[in-house]
């Protein structure tokens, strides 16, 4: 079976399954999710349902064309988000009250249903994984599969993400991939549009977690001087400023984080990093000369985070992120740059 083959059949699966799952036996007058104490009107289900299956398609055309087989991972990934989502036993923890403290803190006289909390957690869920392929270099999307399973695949990670701290990891997984789209050529429009939404999402991750202020200092000193990084920077810094004076700060219920077993965790894409560092080091130095952009953007967020992560180990979901990408791309590169491809010695990824 042809590639588009074997992504129209996963799709068809996929969205047979979902469908067996809501049918008038199943929801006689709304959907409840196992323990979460969450009624769904069938209006709004199937809305929000549309926007899901719209957003899935428009990604997974576009990873049909950046990448061998990006599109068959992705549908696979999407797979599992559904699967979770349908078994989920709780509502994300204090997602809720915190968004509505937010909301008080505005003063705007709205109060978020548990409905609408609920949706926010499951397309914050879908925006996450569908970033991860977007973190990797845009010739080999694939890759993402592997930053996603290295992070995915940890339990302290899955904990965070049934927390607050989801729209943080999010937003700053999203800034990741946008940043990684800064260094290629585009229009003015749509190099103005990549700067707002780059701004907005870092003033996000801000807002739950203040480190995120080295973002736009890392960008500055390592991607080439444009003038879209001029108006991001000055979005960012106008951000943090309206956050810091409206106390706007989306505070995550804390999660335990034993130093054991973030270590432990940490493990599997530290030893990937290391072994890459050691092992290729020449190609990596001679990448590293010869290179500006997301490569050495990651590579200096890691090493801060790295430092940060001594003092909070609340922040642990960030850095293995930022572990995952950035030995993810360097595999890329390292490869690109021993077969002789002159993409990787310009340091266009």
């Amino acid at each position: 079976m042809s590639q588009k083959g074997s992504v129209t059949m996963l799709a068809l699966i996929i969205v047979t399954a979902v469908l067996l799952s809501l049918n008038s036996v199943n929801v006689p007058k709304g959907v409840a999710v196992s323990d979460a104490n969450v009624t769904f009107s069938h209006t709004n289900l199937i809305l929000f349902g549309g926007i899901y299956l719209i957003t899935v398609a428009v990604f997974t055309y576009h990873l049909g064309r950046r990448g061998e087989y990006a599109d068959v991972l992705y549908i696979m990934v999407v797979s599992l988000l559904v699967l979770w989502a349908l078994n989920s036993q709780s509502e994300p923890a204090g997602l809720q009250e915190e968004l509505s403290n937010l909301i008080g803190r505005l003063n705007l006289h709205l109060k978020p249903s548990p409905e609408g909390v609920f949706y926010l957690y499951v397309y914050a869920s879908l925006l996450l994984a569908t970033s991860t392929f977007y973190i990797a270099p845009r010739h080999s999307r694939e890759l993402g599969f592997l930053i996603f399973g290295m992070t995915f695949s940890m339990p302290l990670f899955r904990e965070f993400i049934t927390s607050t701290e989801l729209v943080g990891i999010a937003a700053f997984s999203i800034t990741l991939a946008l940043s990684s789209s800064f260094f290629s050529y585009s229009s003015p429009l749509r190099a103005g549009l990549e700067g707002i939404l780059l701004a907005i999402s870092t003033v996000i991750v801000f807002s739950v977690r203040p480190i995120a202020v080295l973002i736009p200092v890392a960008l500055i000193l390592t991607f080439p001087r444009k003038k879209r990084n001029l108006l991001y920077l000055a979005l960012a810094l106008a951000g943090f400023l309206v956050v810091q004076k409206n106390d706007l700060w989306l505070r995550p219920n804390f999660v335990a984080v034993p130093l054991e077993d973030a270590i432990i965790q940490l493990l599997l894409p530290t030893l990937l990093f290391i072994y890459l560092t050691i092992g290729k080091s020449r190609a990596i130095r001679t990448v590293l000369r010869n290179t500006r952009g997301p490569t050495p953007f990651l590579i200096f967020l890691t090493v801060a985070y790295a430092v940060g992560f001594v003092y909070d180990r609340t922040i642990f979901p960030y850095l293995l992120l930022l572990i995952s990408s950035v030995s993810t791309r360097i595999i890329y590169q390292v490869r690109n740059l021993e077969k002789g491809t002159a993409g990787a010695r310009a340091g266009i990824y």
